[in-house]
């Protein structure tokens, strides 16, 4: 007899049907359940059944693509939002089998698709949003430690898990520990940083308020961490020498950990006041004086480069939880205020920022405008340190963004002190303005603070001359001045000069600008000129129209027409997003004024080019939707509009919603609704997420997209 041992029978074969069976099986608890209540009836569960089936078959491909996984989403949820209505109709309030089962389903597949597509960082962007939407804190939470785990450089995810924690499980150690590591790996991230910060005065600010709700005060905590004390002495009293020994020994280790451990051991017993013994009363002071967000704050600054906008990003969050509740956040602001002005580069504007939360932290009318004026003193005293130019520009800064808090006035007397208060700072820069332009180039808000300063209390003369100045400054072809300055100065005009001088002064600028963008060689560079030239032309375009200037469309056009939109198309690059947003809002604007004939042969420039960016397309669709709705686009330009229709979309339609919307929406204006169909079909197979295409498809066909 043969002693081998029999051989292992072979495993059953598990093949493409079978999973799919397995699947079909799974939904015979929601179908009953459908049957039950008798939500759907039998060939509407036939047809579920059927969809479903064809989309397992999709899924269980050896190669499903990511478009599969979103329109059986997109089934799944549209199935959950008529269940919801037929359950209302029939009276159905709570839960029922059908509502888990189907949840569990939607959960299924996401799980799957985010095993096959682990790096697509928006699908589980879409996940978290779906288990926050649907209250799965549990599924949250899962989901959140996946996408780390996955993708341990992106800051959101962190953010998101660390929030979820605070905010949900209501675990304070466990959102800073997230913060913590992601900190460690992104050290150089602001974002965490500030994040960090919050949360640390978040934590301080529920501490303040737990011990006011419990009426603990300071004087109480000194009283208990005495006692506390006593009991510890007397435990010490009576142990042996071994356990002093081993206090001796553990001490010695402390002594030899770094600097950093050190650190930590600051921040834990800050976090934990009643571990410190004898010393709780004044670490507890030390906590609700903010001591962890200093200390994060300078952590921060060290370790990642910020410049001054982040760090003012600080000091809003401060803002934020004080409005909330109050803390003691004094010591806090005194260090961000040392910091800012040690290591800003914008010495005067960082101080008129400071001033300006000082300004409104008072509240009576004639305090606030003793605060401004000794603020605009200082800064004028302080002119040396810096230059002037910068002194007079962050005046004016000081005193437009102060008058806005001063919206509300007691009485007659109060609003003649604040008028009288903004106009002595207006003459102070208006006698100085001409002088601070030899210590270098005011930015864009600086100009438009100054006039709106200068308009603002009547000084029209002072105003004229500050166009001139912007304008002659402007025309040099080697002057730094922005563009932008000009936008500024533009917007103002019709209000400081006459209707026949302020056209005039627009050409002129347009010209100034145009002569200068000339000669820049990149994308980048003519960016902020063609948004300035453009938003002045267009500006142009209704003066003159007012002022019944016949040239009016050929002289504001002329430099847009052959310098910006010409130069933009040769140095045209997708990934310059910026300066094409610049110039199509801008020429859209433009267009809503322009003479079909114009607009069409700028559009016809804007396509010219080989890579023709979505913003463009959009200006294009978005100017012959409108002719199509007014009844104003030829017979003859039908072709050519869905030549472009179709090229836009195929060139973009994978990314960008908007070419389909605009797609779309041109064929219902020109009553085409077959032709509009076969379009979103072609959207659901092309674009990224078929069930954002669905929803906008029902939009646009119902008459709600605006």
């Amino acid at each position: 007899r043969s002693l081998a041992r029999p051989a292992r029978a072979p495993a059953p074969s598990y093949t493409m049907a079978d999973r799919v069976q397995e699947a079909r099986e799974a939904m015979l608890p929601e179908i009953l359940d459908y049957r039950k209540h008798e939500l759907f009836t039998e060939d509407e569960l036939r047809k579920i059944i059927a969809e479903r089936t064809n989309f397992e078959y999709k899924l269980v491909r050896r190669a499903p693509a990511v478009a599969d996984f979103q329109r059986y989403l997109a089934f799944e949820q549209q199935l959950a939002r008529l269940r919801a209505l037929r359950k209302k109709e029939h009276g159905i309030r709570k839960r029922i089998r059908a509502d888990i089962e189907g949840e569990k389903r939607t959960h299924r597949i996401f799980d799957v698709m985010l095993r096959k597509f682990k790096a697509e960082e928006s699908l589980w962007l879409q996940y978290m949003e779906y288990c926050r939407s649907h209250g799965a804190k549990r599924a949250l939470g899962r989901a959140s430690a996946r996408a780390i785990q996955h993708h341990p450089r992106n800051v959101a995810f962190w953010i998101n898990a660390a929030s979820y924690e605070f905010e949900h499980n209501r675990n304070v150690e466990a959102a800073r520990a997230l913060l913590q590591r992601a900190l460690r790996i992104n050290s150089d991230t602001p974002d965490l940083w500030i994040e960090y910060f919050r949360l640390e005065l978040l934590y301080v600010q529920k501490i303040a308020m737990r011990r006011r709700v419990l009426q603990i005060s300071e004087q109480e905590t000194g009283e208990a961490s005495t006692s506390r004390e006593a009991a510890g002495s007397d435990a010490s009293r009576g142990s042996g020498d071994d356990n002093g020994a081993a206090s001796s020994d553990g001490s010695d280790d402390e002594a030899d950990s770094d600097s950093s451990d050190n650190e930590d051991e600051k921040l834990r017993e800050y976090a934990e006041p009643s571990r410190s013994g004898s010393r709780a009363s004044s670490t507890m002071e030390d906590f609700l004086r903010c001591a962890i967000p200093r200390v994060v704050f300078s952590k921060a600054v060290q370790e990642c480069t910020m410049d001054t906008s982040c760090v003012i990003r600080f000091l809003s969050c401060i803002d934020e939880v004080n409005e909330f509740y109050p803390i003691d956040t004094n010591v806090l602001e005194d260090t961000i205020y040392a910091y800012l002005l040690n290591h800003s580069g914008h010495v005067a504007h960082t101080r008129a920022e400071l001033y300006l939360r000082s300004v409104r932290g008072v509240l009576s009318t004639s305090e606030r405008c003793v605060a401004l004026r000794s603020a605009a003193e200082d800064l004028w005293r302080a002119r040396a340190t810096f230059t002037q130019g910068h002194a007079c520009w962050s005046m004016a800064w000081l005193a437009v963004e102060s008058s806005r808090s001063f919206t509300e006035f007691q009485s007659d007397d109060e609003r003649h002190e604040v008028s009288a208060c903004l106009t002595d700072i207006a003459n102070i820069v208006g006698r100085n303005f001409m002088a601070s332009l030899d210590g270098g180039e005011p930015r864009a808000s600086d100009i438009g603070a100054i006039l709106e300063l200068l308009c603002g209390v009547g000084d029209l003369d002072s105003a004229r001359t500050v166009l001139h100045a912007i304008l002659s400054r402007a025309s040099d072809p080697d002057a730094s001045l922005p563009p932008a300055s000009l936008s500024y100065a533009g917007s103002v005009v019709p209000t400081i000069l006459p209707l026949s001088d302020a056209y005039a002064y627009l050409c002129d600028s347009v010209t100034a600008l145009g002569n200068r963008a000339a000669r820049c060689q990149t994308s980048s560079a003519l960016g902020p000129f063609a948004s300035a030239m453009i938003a002045l032309s267009a500006q142009a375009v209704l003066v003159g129209a007012v002022s019944n200037h016949d040239n009016t469309l050929k002289n504001a056009i002329q430099h847009i027409r052959h310098v910006v939109v010409r130069k933009a198309v040769h140095h045209c690059v997708v990934e310059d997003l910026d300066s094409w947003h610049h110039l199509c809002q801008g020429t859209r604007e433009l267009l809503r004024h322009a003479a079909p004939a114009v607009a069409a042969h700028s559009i016809g420039q804007l396509l010219s080019g080989t890579m023709v960016a979505a913003e463009v397309y959009l200006v294009a669709l978005h100017y012959y939707r409108e002719a199509a709705e007014s009844s104003c686009l030829r017979k003859e330009d039908v072709n050519r509009v869905r030549r472009i229709s179709t090229a836009a979309c195929e060139a973009h339609g994978s990314e960008h919603i908007d070419v389909w919307v605009e797609r779309v929406r041109i064929e219902l204006a020109l009553g085409n609704r077959q032709r509009a169909a076969d379009i979103s079909q072609q959207a659901l197979r092309s674009y990224k997420n078929p069930q954002e295409w669905t929803v906008q498809f029902v939009m646009i066909t119902r008459g709600r997209l605006g």
